[in-house]
Parts: C-alpha cells; sequence; structure tokens
C-alpha cells in the first residue's frame, strides 16, 4: 500500500530496474505515510468493489526499526483498514539479502535474519484473528527469491505453518528472475518454492508468469494459489501468467492489482477486464482462454481461496458473510452490453469499463467510501433522496443472527435496478467453473429460500428437470404491503430473461403496466423459469 506514494515513476523500467530505483526512496518512509498511503489504496479499492483485501508490507528501513517502525508500519496499514471498514490480511514481508550479500535491495533496507523471523511472530500474535468473520488476519511473507536467504524462506514456512497462519511471496514474475534462480539457485523459481516447502494449500504466490507445466501441475497438485496480476505484469513488460493452463489443471487463481507504483491505481473491477484481454493475447486459443464469467470468479472465488477464506467469503450464498457489491450498469458506458438485445450484465461489468459502484457492503455494514454518487451529482448515502420506482429489499444473509443485507431505497439507498443487478449477477456468477449441481446464492437454498422484501411475503424455487438447470420461482405477494410508486399501489412483476431483471416494479398510473423485459404476468404468485449461464 505505501506504492501509492510513488506512483507513475521508471516508466520504461523493467521489474529489477524499477525496484533499483523506487528502494531508495522507499527507504524513507515513515508509519505516517503508511497510514495516508494505506487509506488510499483501500479506498480505492473499496470504490472498485473490493470487499477483501491484502497487502504485502516488506519495506522495514533499519532507521525506522531502531524506533519501532516495524510495528508501527503494519498497526498503520491496520488502523486504515479499519477506518476504511474492509476485511485485511496484511502480510509481514521480509528481505534479509542484501547488495552485499548478493541481493537486489540495497543493505539499509533488509533486516536480520532471526530479527525478521520474531517480527513475523510477533504480527501474528498481535494483529491475526483466527475467528469466522475477522477482519484482519496475517499472512507470513518473505519478499522473492532475490531478495530473502533459503534460511528465511525456509523457517519463516515452519514459523507460519506452527502459528497456523497462511504464506504469501512472489514468484517467478519476470525472465530476470528466471535467469537468477537457475545461475544462482540451480533450479526454476517453482523448484526453489517446493524445495523450501513453499508449496500447498496455505500459500499463495503473486505473479507466477514464467512457469513451466511442470510448475502448473505442481500447483494444482498441491493445492498452490496464485495470485495474477495483470496490470502490472503488462506495465513492467513481464509477461502473462498461464491462468489458463492453472485452471484448466485444477489451480486456484485469484485477482490481484500489485502495488500501486507498479499499476498506478488500478482498481479491482478494472482488473476483471485486464485478466480477459491478457488471457486472449497470450494463449493461441483467443477467446476461448477466458470466458467473462471466468474473469468474474477469479476476481471472487479465486481470490477468497488465495486467502483462505473461500467457505467464508467470494461467493453470494446462504451461509457465507455478507459481502456484496452492487455495481450501476444502466449508464450510457454499460448499459447496451447489459441490457440489449440478449443482454449480460456480467459482460458488461467485465468487457465495459470500470462501472461506477453504487454500494459495498461488507458484513452486511456500508462502507464509508461506497457512498455514491446519482447521475444528477448529489451524494447517494444515508439521508439521501429515493426516486420514484425504487424499493427497499431485505435480504436474510443467513449466517449472522444480527447481519441484514439492507438494500433499496429511501434512508439506506438502493434503487431497483440494483436490486435486479444483484439477483441476477446471483444467478449467473453464483457458481464455480466446474460445478453442474446444485445452484447457490442468496435466492437458491436447498429446496427453498426466504426472500424478506416488503410486499413479497415469499420467494420459492425449485429445480426443473428439463431442460436440464432451469429453476422455477414462484413468488408470493402480500397485498397489504405493497410499495407504492406516485402513489399508485401495484404488485410485483416478474419479466423475462434476457433483459437483466429478475424482480421489477410494474407503474399502473394511467392503466398501463411499464417494466423491464417482457412482461409475463402483473399478477402475484405466478412462476418463472430461467436457464442459468455458468462459465464454461
Amino acid at each position: 500500500m505505501y506504492q501509492w506514494l510513488t506512483q507513475g515513476r521508471a516508466q520504461q523500467s523493467v521489474l529489477f530496474d524499477w525496484l533499483t530505483e523506487l528502494y531508495p526512496v522507499w527507504a524513507r518512509i515513515e508509519a505516517g505515510q503508511v497510514h495516508a498511503a494505506a487509506t488510499a489504496g483501500l479506498a480505492w479499492l473499496a470504490l472498485s468493489g473490493c470487499t477483501t483485501s491484502t497487502d504485502h508490507h516488506y519495506i522495514f528501513p533499519r532507521e525506522a526499526l531502531r524506533g519501532g517502525g516495524d510495528a508501527d508500519a503494519l498497526a498503520a496499514e491496520v488502523a486504515a483498514a479499519a477506518r476504511v471498514g474492509l476485511r485485511f490480511h496484511p502480510c509481514r514481508g521480509s528481505m534479509d539479502l542484501g547488495r552485499s550479500a548478493g541481493g537486489l535491495p540495497p543493505d539499509e533496507i533488509v533486516e536480520d535474519t532471526d530479527a525478521a523471523l520474531a517480527a513475523t511472530e510477533k504480527a501474528v500474535r498481535r494483529f491475526h484473528d483466527p475467528s469466522l468473520g475477522a477482519m484482519v488476519r496475517v499472512a507470513a511473507a518473505p519478499c522473492s527469491p532475490f531478495s530473502v536467504s533459503p534460511r528465511l524462506m525456509r523457517e519463516t514456512a515452519d514459523l507460519a505453518r506452527a502459528l497456523g497462519v497462511r504464506m504469501h511471496t512472489h514468484l517467478a514474475e519476470t525472465r530476470e528472475e528466471d535467469a537468477y534462480c537457475r545461475q544462482a539457485l540451480g533450479r526454476t523459481p517453482a523448484e526453489y518454492a517446493e524445495d523450501l516447502g513453499w508449496v500447498g494449500p496455505d500459500v499463495w504466490l503473486a505473479h507466477c508468469v514464467h512457469l513451466d507445466e511442470a510448475a502448473v501441475r505442481r500447483f494444482a497438485a498441491t493445492g498452490t494459489s496464485v495470485a495474477h496480476c495483470p496490470t502490472s505484469n503488462a506495465r513492467l513488460g513481464a509477461g502473462i501468467a498461464p491462468v489458463r493452463d492453472l485452471l484448466e489443471a485444477g489451480a486456484a487463481v485469484g485477482l490481484g492489482v500489485d502495488g500501486a507504483a507498479s499499476s498506478e491505481g488500478s482498481s479491482l473491477a478494472g482488473e476483471l477486464r485486464q485478466a480477459l484481454l491478457a488471457a486472449r493475447v497470450r494463449d493461441e486459443r483467443g477467446p476461448a482462454a477466458l470466458t467473462a464469467r471466468q474473469a468474474l470468479w477469479l476476481g471472487t472465488r479465486g481470490g477468497a481461496r488465495c486467502l483462505g477464506r473461500d467457505d467464508e467469503t467470494g461467493a453470494l450464498r446462504p451461509g457465507l458473510l455478507a459481502d456484496i457489491a452492487l455495481w450501476r450498469l444502466d449508464g450510457l458506458a454499460h448499459d447496451a452490453i447489459a441490457r440489449g438485445p440478449g443482454g449480460d450484465p456480467v459482460a458488461a461489468l467485465v468487457l465495459g469499463p470500470p462501472a461506477p459502484l453504487e454500494l459495498l457492503l461488507v458484513g452486511g455494514g456500508r462502507r464509508r467510501t461506497a457512498h455514491c454518487r446519482r447521475r444528477h451529482g448529489r451524494p447517494r448515502g444515508p439521508g439521501g433522496p429515493a426516486s420514484a420506482g425504487q424499493f427497499r429489499a431485505e435480504l436474510a444473509a443467513g449466517h449472522r443472527a444480527d447481519d441484514q443485507v439492507r438494500l433499496g431505497a429511501g434512508r439506506d439507498g438502493l434503487g431497483q435496478r440494483g436490486v435486479r443487478l444483484l439477483v441476477r449477477q446471483v444467478l449467473l456468477a453464483g457458481k464455480e467453473p466446474d460445478e453442474r449441481a446444485a445452484f447457490s446464492g442468496p435466492l437458491v437454498a436447498d429446496g427453498a429460500a426466504q426472500h424478506r422484501v416488503p410486499g413479497l411475503q415469499r420467494v420459492e424455487h425449485r429445480a426443473l428437470g428439463d431442460p436440464p438447470g432451469h429453476l422455477e420461482f414462484n413468488l408470493a405477494l402480500n397485498p397489504g404491503q405493497r410499495p407504492q410508486v406516485r402513489g399508485q399501489r401495484h404488485p410485483y412483476d416478474v419479466s423475462a430473461p434476457g433483459h437483466g431483471s429478475v424482480c421489477t416494479s410494474t407503474d399502473s398510473t394511467a392503466g398501463r403496466s411499464r417494466t423491464t423485459g417482457a412482461q409475463l404476468s402483473p399478477a402475484s404468485g405466478e412462476a418463472y423459469t430461467w436457464p442459468p449461464v455458468v462459465p464454461k
């Protein structure tokens, strides 16, 4: 996160030259600057729809360490994450291989090996929360093969596993790193990592651009995850990771934006598009290399797997944390993709430019940075005005008694289009790429799901056998609680698939019915069938 302060530098440099230029600048960083940079970086991520983030902080200048800067820097990041309101996985990084010992970083920013190990343990014991739904978890994270000794890598792995925390490092990012490992260490970066105990289901590795087939298979077999950073890799001319090969082998791949100094403030939502385009350019299969839904999977389920939290977040499902991002897709840049003939909101989100964020919830709570603006420019946060046609929906989160996800109009602010987008996103993107069985999502449980909406008494669903994958929704209305539009009472309407709406309002003004999509029936209790689309 500290790299937010050094964007736009070393613009024509490859990784090693880029680091050589920036190391002396980073050597002077202080805890207050770390806090300011982390606040800006995390807020920017939040505004792009990110609910859970990690940061690899590996710069601990010796001068700062003498004054307790180690603890101050990590505390500054944790405080910034709490201020923004995101789940945060700070990685206590370390470097002990300075230039005088054959490494790349200058000696003034590397640590003594024993001191680095002790500081890592201290950080875990101070900040790590292993409980379900935790807002802070710490990982042990030596920086890279060219800045860390084999002893620090090996003993950090032992320490992390003894403490029960995850492990992270950079690996196989550039051709220069590959050449360094082969020449100095006598093996590829992946072989080196495995020799030191750095593969397994508790490990996620950044970049992994230069992997051979054996490494891809080995990562998949050991459950090792990869954080793919397409913008940063392209900016530094490092290459593009073999994402399609990793996915086909069964490895977990998530998305990362890397440091801001090598991505210039790229957003998580923007990285979806970058990942898709980069995969299609890299792979000889072209457009078949990665679909829009697979790109969305990387940024949701894949990222959760990297952080070891796929049983808590990364999907909209009963029992998982209520971490939800809603984007507006009704603007000029997205509307034709999302709602035109054959409209596809997922394609609009991934193929289009970064969409404006409507609402961000972490654990069911509104984030401070997500008070977005409406088209007329006025704030769209608590207390903001509600427009005609908006309604409130309260989705029972199901995982905590007190956590209710609140979406809707009025003082808690969300328009009906946002709710429709949420529901459609659940149906389109709520599955793993290899799943073909039971559907999952807030609307879908084992047999039936209750969906609390004023005026909507019950939502039930069942799977239909013909054609496979179809769902049937039955909506039961409570006439005494129907919402109003322009003073007219009206029922909920169920609209046809392919037009971006699952549940809309019908305006009965002047005896006319106005819906999005082809209306099936303006009456209550009607059935609605739709074949969900899943990643191939």
